[in-house]
């Protein structure tokens, strides 16, 4: 996957203007997820509400179409999520520090300010549980994919949402993705 997100990063960056528009945005999202961990409950779903990493994007598309393709990354700059947790064995709270780790590819079709699209991303989570003041680390790997709408409210600015499909690996049911961008035209 690194490898394919490398490779569509150059042919963007290879794209002049007057062949296709391309694009760099620099963003931050919040997620919300609904999340089945056999082992914990969160004890407050609200708590994931944070703003944890700022998002690099690179948008390609071709000249007189309007489909588009952009690869993000949020691997810039991350700090991770800490959230309070209930043990579903014996029933102590904990503190969940949770870091995310995502590469995307979309792909869209842009009709006047909104672009639906569907993404696939590959994800890395580090999930790490503060038990006698130390913390024991689950790490997984994973794709997952959804749908997602950009809606542009200027030239330079767009807002995203999206729909997180449900992943066994991750237990996540179902959720949902925010988020806002500043763009660079190229």
């Amino acid at each position: 996957m690194k490898n394919l997100l490398r490779i569509i990063a150059a042919l963007l960056l290879l794209s002049t203007p007057a062949v296709a528009k391309s694009s760099i945005s620099i963003g931050t999202t919040m997620s919300f997820l609904k999340i089945d961990d056999p082992n914990f409950k969160y004890i407050n779903n609200n708590d994931q509400l944070q703003l944890s990493s700022l998002n690099l994007g690179l948008t390609y598309q071709p000249d007189k179409t309007a489909f588009v393709s952009s690869v993000l990354t949020n691997r810039i700059l991350n700090r991770g999520v800490n959230r309070q947790v209930r043990s579903k064995n014996n029933n102590n709270i904990y503190t969940n520090k949770t870091k995310v780790i995502a590469d995307t590819i979309m792909l869209g079709y842009q009709i006047r300010q909104f672009i639906p699209s569907v993404f696939l991303s590959n994800v890395n989570v580090d999930k790490a549980i503060l038990i006698n003041n130390v913390y024991k680390h689950d790490i997984k790997n994973s794709f997952i994919w959804g749908i997602n709408t950009t809606y542009y409210l200027t030239k330079n600015i767009n807002l995203t949402s999206s729909i997180v499909m449900p992943n066994k690996k991750f237990n996540i049911n179902t959720g949902v993705i925010f988020g806002a961008n500043y763009i660079f035209n190229l």
